[in-house]
C-alpha cells in the first residue's frame, strides 16, 4: 500500500473523512455493548470514531500501514488502540475481536490471502467479519463479482460460516459490495 505523508493524510481526511461506507459498516455490524471491534486499514478513522461513540473507545482497535493516519486517529479518538500495521501481520492475539471489518482497503493488501487469514485469526468464535469494497465491473480500486466470489471461497476455506456477499447501493451512482462472514462458535 502506498503510504501517505502527513499532508497527504490531512488532505485525504478532508476529502474522505466520513464516507457513506463508514456509516454502512457501522449499521451492518449491529454493534452491541459486548463487542470488541478491529478496523483493518482504518484510513482517517471515521468508522473507528463511529464505533467508539457506540460501544466506547476502549473496545475499539484499528490498524493502518500509514503512520500519518495512525497519528490522526490517536488525536481524533483518544482511548482507541490504534497501531501502524499491515493486514498481513496484525499485532493482536488470536480470537481477540467479536467484529473485524475492512472498508475500501482490501484491494490495497499486498497479499490478500495472508490478510484474510490474519483477520480470521484475530476473530473470536462467533465473531463477524465485514469486508466492504466499491462494486466494480472490471478490476481496479474496489472488487468485481468474480473477485468477491474468490474472497468468499477463501473465507470458507479458512473455516468461516455464513459467508455471503451483497451489493448495497448508497447513492445514485455508488454501490458497495459487502462480504459478511461469521466465525464458527
Amino acid at each position: 500500500m502506498t503510504a501517505f505523508s502527513s499532508l497527504g493524510a490531512r488532505l485525504y481526511t478532508w476529502f474522505h473523512g466520513d464516507p457513506v461506507s463508514n456509516r454502512l459498516v457501522i449499521a451492518l455490524a449491529e454493534l452491541g455493548p459486548e463487542d470488541c471491534v478491529l478496523d483493518v486499514g482504518c484510513g482517517p478513522g471515521a468508522a473507528v470514531s463511529g464505533a467508539a461513540e457506540l460501544i466506547g473507545a476502549r473496545q475499539v482497535a484499528a490498524v493502518d500501514p500509514t503512520l500519518a493516519f495512525v497519528e490522526r486517529i490517536r488525536s481524533r479518538v483518544p482511548g482507541v488502540d490504534v497501531r501502524e500495521a499491515e493486514a498481513e501481520s496484525l499485532p493482536f492475539a488470536d480470537d481477540t475481536f467479536t467484529v473485524v471489518w475492512s472498508i475500501s482497503a482490501m484491494h490495497h493488501w499486498a497479499d490478500r490471502a495472508a490478510g484474510l487469514a490474519e483477520t480470521v485469526r484475530v476473530l473470536a468464535p462467533g465473531g463477524r467479519l465485514l469486508l466492504i469494497e466499491s462494486a466494480l465491473r472490471k478490476a481496479g480500486h474496489g472488487i468485481t463479482p468474480e473477485q468477491a466470489d474468490q474472497v468468499m471461497r477463501e473465507l470458507r476455506a479458512l473455516g468461516l460460516a455464513e459467508v455471503d456477499a451483497a451489493d448495497h447501493r448508497v447513492r445514485r451512482r455508488k454501490t458497495y459490495t459487502v462480504i459478511k462472514a461469521v466465525a464458527a462458535a
